[in-house]
């Protein structure tokens, strides 16, 4: 089966086909032949294609679908009236077909389906936040409460600042 499915939409169109062994018993009766009444039992190749059309309505949908099943025919099997071998003969088409018309309701077994489970959240770790935004995670920032624009050493707190300029001198007072 082939659904073609729509966002938003219950019912949804769909193609079907398949391929497989159909196995039967024929039971007929042929009286007055002394060899009546006769069984048989064979077993064929079958195909079938169709279309459907497919609801869904909560919990239970339903189906309706119409195909065509085509099924082969062994043309030599032994006459039904006397014990003579097979003959080799050719009576017509080598298959049979019927028209397969269906409405069904869809009922889904055990418990209702669940969203799936994700795993439980990670527990916030030090190690990945930095509450001060000083740039030092939190589990080796020592001096948590740090001010914006400071500069500010490895462990967390902030570091004097001092700049020499070596051959730069100005005089008092002066710009």
């Amino acid at each position: 089966r082939r659904h073609f499915l729509a966002e938003g939409r219950n019912w949804n169109p769909y193609i079907v086909m398949g391929l497989g062994y159909q196995r039967e018993e024929i039971e007929t009766d042929n009286f007055p032949n002394p060899n009546s009444p006769f069984q048989e039992e064979e077993g064929a190749v079958a195909g079938k294609f169709g279309v459907g059309l497919q609801g869904d309505m909560g919990r239970v949908g339903i189906r309706t679908e119409l195909a065509y099943r085509a099924v082969a025919i062994n043309d030599t099997r032994a006459q039904l009236l006397n014990d003579d071998p097979p003959p080799e003969r050719n009576d017509g088409e080598d298959w049979f077909g019927d028209v397969l018309a269906s409405v069904g309701v869809i009922i889904p077994l055990g418990p209702e389906p669940s969203a799936p489970v994700g795993p439980a959240p990670v527990a916030p770790n030090c190690a990945d936040s930095d509450g001060d935004g000083d740039g030092v995670n939190d589990c080796d920032d020592k001096c948590p409460g740090s001010q914006a624009g400071q500069t500010i050493g490895p462990d967390g707190c902030p570091v004097p600042v001092s700049i020499d300029l070596k051959g730069v001198n100005f005089d008092y007072d002066k710009s």
